[in-house]
């Protein structure tokens, strides 16, 4: 078995998403871009989506706003570290209340990246229902 290096700072982080309810915002953890390869340096939008049928909200990373007033724009707390961006597109768009999608979403909860019909060819998707509520 060849050994590993240990490389210098590394600690665990929670794989999740957080949707608040106070902010109006959505959190992903450092863990969840460390998990999915998600180059924060690159990435700096995102676009939202939701599905009214399976109550399903979908997310894709974008390196650029494409112009078409889709992309919102990524804050990072420092680089290489949590990011978050608004939740008021799905909230006013779809009639969304705040209450209905707000919590914490696990790794059982976020499913991707995937192709979402009509939506992404490298898509992610948070299953509110499996959402813990806090």
């Amino acid at each position: 078995m060849a050994m590993l290096v240990a490389k210098r700072g590394a600690r665990p982080s929670d794989i999740k998403i957080t949707i608040r309810k106070a902010q109006k915002s959505i959190t992903f953890s450092t863990g969840f871009f460390r998990k999915h390869n998600i180059n924060v340096d690159n990435t700096k939008f995102l676009r939202l989506g939701y599905d009214d049928v399976t109550k399903e909200i979908g997310f894709e990373f974008l390196k650029s706003d494409d112009k078409s007033g889709e992309a919102l724009k990524i804050a990072f707390s420092k680089p290489g570290t949590s990011g978050s961006c608004p939740i008021n597109p799905i909230i006013i768009q779809f009639d969304v209340k705040i209450d209905d999608i707000a919590g914490v979403y696990n790794e059982k909860a976020i499913s991707g990246p995937d192709k979402i019909e009509g939506f992404s060819k490298n898509g992610f998707a948070l299953k509110i229902a499996k959402r813990d509520k806090k």
